[in-house]
């Protein structure tokens, strides 16, 4: 990668992607959680409780598994979906409001308020704590 600036000329990241293709991309429940899943588990999903590979894919409910490892459920299984166990779990929001924030909180220069975002995802009190705490910024 060249770094080389040439004089007067700042150095200056833009973003790869913006807000409306993020919007498109991930807008709906199904897509979010499609892309949790591949970049959580990109070999083949597994149990977070005991990690074994041996899951089953509930039919009823998509993005739902069931391990029904001896250490881990036993005979009824430890019932997962992509969400648990991340800071996604226990929200009451959908993962197309949680994408938009997190763009939104990673493309500003100096970050952006909680009240910000209000402002432009104007969704309600979104509790944005879990968000800045795993992303290592403070509100």
């Amino acid at each position: 990668m060249d770094t080389t600036v040439e004089a007067g000329k700042p150095l200056t990241t833009q973003p790869s992607i913006t807000l409306a293709q993020v919007l498109n991309m991930y807008g709906e429940e199904n897509a979010c959680k499609g892309l949790l899943r591949d970049q959580r588990w990109p070999n083949g999903v597994e149990c977070p409780r005991c990690h074994s590979k041996v899951v089953y894919l509930l039919r009823s409910k998509p993005f739902h598994w069931v391990c029904k490892n001896k250490d881990c459920g036993g005979r009824n299984g430890y019932r997962f979906s992509v969400i648990t166990k991340t800071i996604f779990e226990n929200t009451n929001y959908p993962l197309a409001t949680w994408f938009e924030v997190i763009y939104l909180m990673t493309q500003g220069k100096k970050g952006i308020s909680a009240l910000q975002i209000h402002r432009q995802i104007k969704s309600g009190d979104i509790g944005l704590r879990g968000i800045c705490v795993s992303a290592s910024v403070r509100l």
